[in-house]
């Protein structure tokens, strides 16, 4: 299904989010977060690529990773999935993302 959206239209960084979000229900992390990051590339305004993103890392504990793309999705527009991980995630990332809000201020 996704193939043939993307032989439609193979510049289109949504539909690698939305094949990104699907490698993440599979728990698939690391291919997520390498067509994500393709996504990234296509559409640099989409603000839920970088929470899906986002998601990914932090099932990775990638802790680091995971605020810098939950900045950068707020940063571009307000975008509820990225706010409902800023608001349930646990100390670890609440401490990286609050180190790095204060960096920006």
């Amino acid at each position: 299904m996704y193939e043939k959206a993307l032989e439609i239209e193979p510049g289109n960084g949504v539909t690698y989010t939305t094949i990104g979000r699907s490698l993440l229900e599979r728990k698939l992390y690391d291919q997520a977060i390498e067509k994500l990051s393709y996504a990234t590339k296509l559409c640099k305004d989409y603000p839920r690529l970088y929470s899906v993103r986002a998601t990914c890392y932090l099932k990775k504990r990638d802790y680091n990773s995971a605020a810098k793309d939950i900045v950068k999705a707020m940063d571009i527009g307000w975008d509820d999935e990225a706010a409902d991980l800023l608001c349930t995630q646990n100390d670890t990332l609440y401490q990286n993302l609050s180190q790095r809000i204060k960096a920006k201020i």
